[in-house]
């Protein structure tokens, strides 16, 4: 994903505890990061570990309309499938940020991202990131180029 990236100004929104870009600041780091998350998940069962790096608190369209401006790429991870805030992410990017690049890591139609998103997305495969990232926790996602 750091090569892929190649330093690209980035805004990791529903980042949880920021894990994955404290990985990727780790491997470049002079590459500007936006790491925010509204920390809604909260009351999820383990949530007692500490955020890895700074995390601002956003939410995903906050976030967006203050920083859509600043980077070239925005990153989703994990969204949730009970809500439908990714589908609405999406809207937006592609009604006031079409140039920005949308990257997704999920499983598609299944433990992660809504129904609807799914259904409206136009979905580009990153083979070769893909081919070298091993299956996690039984859930079959993948990094999806979003339009």
């Amino acid at each position: 994903m750091s090569q892929y990236l190649n330093g690209r100004p980035t805004l990791e929104i529903m980042a949880g505890q920021g894990y994955l870009s404290a990985g990727l600041q780790a491997l470049q780091p002079n590459q500007k990061l936006y790491v925010t998350d509204n920390q809604d998940w909260l009351n999820q069962p383990i949530t007692a570990v500490q955020p890895v790096i700074d995390v601002e608190s956003l939410s995903a369209l906050e976030a967006i309309e203050r920083y859509g401006t600043e980077v070239e790429v925005v990153l989703m991870s994990w969204a949730p499938d009970t809500s439908e805030i990714d589908w609405q992410v999406l809207q937006l990017l592609r009604q006031k940020y079409p140039s920005l690049e949308f990257l997704v890591i999920g499983e598609r139609d299944g433990a992660t991202d809504s129904r609807t998103f799914w259904q409206n997305a136009k979905l580009k495969d990153l083979t070769a990131i893909n081919a070298t990232r091993p299956q996690f926790d039984l859930i079959d996602e993948k990094i999806y180029r979003v339009q």
